[in-house]
């Protein structure tokens, strides 16, 4: 559970003075003080010697990726948001933005919409949320900003994380510990790479625990070949978000129930926009998965279950703008361990759309589902 006081500060990272004044009256406004830094050095600063309740920051800034580097490459920041303006609401803005560990976004100048959120962050926080350990894992990655992120990652999802360095330490964590049900290993994991030691641990019959091989999108196709030999195992893009992984995690958990489901989830990730049916107040989010009958859009401030929503989105693999209705159906506050797996959001179940704009998604739907088979 958190525990914030009336006082607490959000640090607003980046040049945004021609909106700092209106950025700090919606600090003001819902409950906070607003700190400045336009340097990744005075951010920084702010940071050692302050605790925050979130970061706010302008995508694209010099003084961006320095600060965020840090901030998700340290633990006592993992119930930190950060959240960031970005001048274009495009896939091509926000996928460096997500796999920078970024929790939300806003489009920079739509006053008001910075005030909302932080006073839906607040009353959640002063809400607590639920904690639970589901399961051990082990995270093995020679560099420290990667294992950290990971781990926050991990553990909103409900995981107790163990750190390894190397194969060696790896075998030993599993020779010792013969409860952990997830390994998610770097594939150069020191001294010959992770998929050696998946082998070995296959070639002794040992199915579990599930094991994810991270490593670049320039040996995506290499590193998938030598998995598809291996049970319960996948692949993991390290330049992308770090929430994909948990979508490579549960695909692997819930492979054998996948023919009782009528479509497929499908990882998509694109700006999207809903409101509350009957309200006129925006919100801004994004696609996380995809299937036919419904979406899991990331937000920090998902609405109340049963919600009925308007929500626009472009639909799968190259279609237009659709305007689909859909109700809440399961959400997932902000906070370590809490509620289903993944980022922050929620589940939507479409429902009552236009039967023109649902053809137009369930047709992009569709050719996903064919361009994954590929």
């Amino acid at each position: 559970m958190y525990h914030r006081n009336v006082k607490e500060k959000i640090l607003l990272v980046g040049n945004l003075s021609s909106v700092a004044q209106s950025l700090a009256e919606e600090v003001l406004a819902a409950g906070f003080v607003a700190v400045s830094a336009t340097t990744s050095d005075e951010a920084l600063s702010v940071l050692a010697g302050e605790q925050v309740f979130g970061i706010v920051y302008e995508a694209g800034s010099p003084a961006v990726e320095r600060v965020c580097a840090t901030v998700r490459g340290n633990a006592r920041y993992d119930a930190v948001p950060l959240i960031a303006f970005v001048t274009d609401v495009s896939e091509k803005v926000l996928g460096p933005v997500f796999a920078a560990g970024t929790d939300d976004y806003l489009p920079l100048g739509e006053r008001g919409d910075l005030e909302d959120k932080l006073r839906e962050l607040r009353e959640s926080a002063a809400a607590g949320v639920a904690t639970y350990t589901k399961a051990r894992a082990v995270v093995a990655d020679a560099e420290r900003q990667r294992r950290v992120l990971y781990a926050r990652t991990l553990r909103q999802a409900s995981y107790d994380v163990h750190f390894a360095l190397d194969e060696a330490e790896v075998a030993s964590v599993l020779e010792k510990d013969p409860t952990v049900q997830l390994v998610l290993a770097d594939a150069d994991l020191p001294p010959s790479g992770s998929l050696d030691l998946l082998e070995n641990v296959r070639a002794q019959g040992k199915e579990r625990p599930i094991w994810i091989v991270s490593g670049p999108a320039d040996r995506r196709a290499y590193l998938a070949s030598r998995l598809a030999a291996q049970r319960h195992a996948a692949y993991h893009d390290s330049g992308g978000p770090p929430e994909n992984l948990i979508y490579a995690v549960n695909t692997l958990s819930s492979a054998p129930a996948v023919s009782q489901r009528t479509s497929a989830r499908l990882l998509h990730g694109v700006p999207s926009s809903f409101r509350v049916e009957g309200r006129t107040n925006v919100v801004w989010g994004a696609t996380f998965n995809v299937s036919r009958g419904g979406v899991y859009l990331r937000t920090l401030t998902p609405p109340a279950f049963g919600a009925i929503l308007r929500v626009r989105l472009e639909a799968p693999a190259g279609g237009r703008v659709v305007d689909l209705r859909a109700q809440v159906v399961w959400r997932k506050e902000f906070g370590a361990r809490s509620g289903a797996p993944g980022p922050a959001g929620m589940g939507l179940q479409l429902a009552g759309c236009d039967p023109a704009e649902l053809a137009e998604y369930e047709a992009g739907y569709d050719r996903l589902v064919a361009k994954t088979k590929e």
